[in-house]
């Protein structure tokens, strides 16, 4: 889980280097950091919630308000930013939607998928067909039985 958490606060990294080039999307900086930060923040509380062992001693593992506090709120909070800044009252325009096909298109490449199919398969029958020809010619010439 932390080494994917990283990987998305690298990315984030990577993408905040790219977006100064990018005038069009500078709110979206501090809401990708935020929401990365959070799941780091939670991972490093379990890690010290369990540092102490689970023993009378350690109060942490044994109470509710530690977990509501430090595994809980992290979590909330990121859901939080993501309601409050969602991606989609940005992301507006002709290049923010995903490619939609029309109901034609679809068949036309349903249709071209499986042509494919239909040569791939034929291909391979004429290829069997081909060898075991090739191993009747040469069992009949008598130099080589198989």
């Amino acid at each position: 889980m932390e080494a994917v958490v990283v990987c998305v606060v690298w990315g984030a990294g990577v993408y905040h280097g790219e977006s100064t080039t990018l005038p069009s999307r500078p709110w979206s900086v501090p809401q990708i950091h935020a929401v990365a930060d959070t799941p780091q923040i939670r991972i490093l509380f379990r890690i010290a919630e369990f540092a102490g062992g689970v023993t009378p001693s350690n109060p942490v593992p044994f109470h509710e308000q530690y977990t509501y506090a430090l595994d809980c709120f992290p979590m909330m909070l990121a859901l939080l930013i993501l309601a409050v800044w969602h991606p989609g009252r940005y992301l507006v325009g002709p290049a923010s939607e995903f490619p939609r096909l029309s109901r034609r298109e679809k068949k036309e490449r349903k249709r071209e998928a499986k042509a494919a199919v239909r040569e791939e398969k034929e291909a391979r029958r004429q290829a069997k067909r081909e060898a075991k020809e090739g191993r009747r010619e040469v069992g009949e010439s008598g130099d080589d039985v198989v």
